[in-house]
């Protein structure tokens, strides 16, 4: 996948996640939580952008099973990023119910989305 691509991509991503979250501070409730979306979307964006240079790099190596241990650290990246942020604005914001995850969880799944779709074109290329 060219950068180009994976830019505009990346953009299409950001368009539908901020989008969602709009639709989501509408809302009473939502509308509360809706900052620990400023904190998950330039964690997950800069992940995003990490893992794609670093597949590119891959990529470039004789051994195959580099993307596959790409994806075994993203997942373990994203564990931790997920952790490190639902943590700290917990203690941050002291929210009252559980509800505030759910603009984290609509950025999550978003990238998540984007990440696979890009490391799959990736895989399919080499």
């Amino acid at each position: 996948m060219s950068l180009s691509r994976f830019f505009i991509l990346f953009a299409i991503t950001l368009f539908v996640v901020f989008g969602l979250l709009y639709l989501l501070s509408l809302t009473d409730k939502m509308g509360y939580y809706i900052d620990i979306s400023y904190y998950a979307v330039p964690a997950f964006s800069l992940l995003s952008i990490v893992i794609y240079f670093l597949t590119i790099f891959l990529e470039r190596k004789p051994e195959k099973q580099g993307l596959l241990n790409i994806v075994i650290i993203n997942v373990m990246l994203k564990f931790f990023l997920s952790a490190l942020v639902i943590g700290l604005y917990y203690e941050m914001k002291e929210p009252d119910d559980g509800i505030f995850v759910v603009p984290f969880i609509v950025v999550y799944v978003a990238f998540t989305i984007f990440e696979t779709y890009f490391m799959n074109e990736q895989a399919r290329s080499k």
